[in-house]
């Protein structure tokens, strides 16, 4: 399975973005570590 992230994802992790509400940077990390356990393909958009 291939995923394509968007640069903000990226963004959101290396720079462990929040905004009001969400901690987008943990929510970034999850489905990072999940892609790489899981072993797909990942594609960065930007």
């Amino acid at each position: 399975m291939r995923f394509y992230v968007d640069t903000s994802v990226w963004r959101d992790y290396f720079e462990d973005r929040r905004d009001n509400i969400r901690p987008l940077g943990e929510f970034a990390f999850r489905f990072l570590n999940h892609c790489a356990k899981s072993n797909f393909k990942r594609h960065a958009a930007g």
